[in-house]
């Protein structure tokens, strides 16, 4: 399969290869709540908050169970989370000790 399109004013063709789509394992945490952002949404956000630049320090004031956190990990990205509620700041924790050993 090809495609076309256009990039920057320039016109790229090329064979379409598929994304190998390794960031969905971190949709399966240890710790989840229903309310908490979705994985795609939190990586979207990064994506346009960093544009091309991942050496920026980023900041999630009200991290939750740290799903942003988990995907700017990924990404090495440099970033603190803080919550106001003690157990959920517990929960993030497991899920940033998940991602550590998926990591590895």
């Amino acid at each position: 399969m090809y495609a076309i399109t256009l990039v920057e004013g320039t016109w790229v063709f090329g064979k379409y290869i598929k994304n190998s789509g390794e960031w969905h394992k971190h949709e399966h945490k240890p710790v989840y709540y229903c309310n908490a952002l979705p994985v795609r949404i939190a990586r979207s956000m990064l994506n346009i908050g960093l544009g091309d630049s991942l050496d920026k320090k980023v900041v999630d004031p009200c991290c939750g169970v740290g799903t942003v956190l988990l995907e700017a990990s990924a990404l090495g990205v440099d970033i603190e989370g803080y919550d106001i509620n003690d157990k959920v700041v517990e929960n993030a924790i497991k899920n940033i000790e998940f991602l550590d050993t998926m990591l590895r």
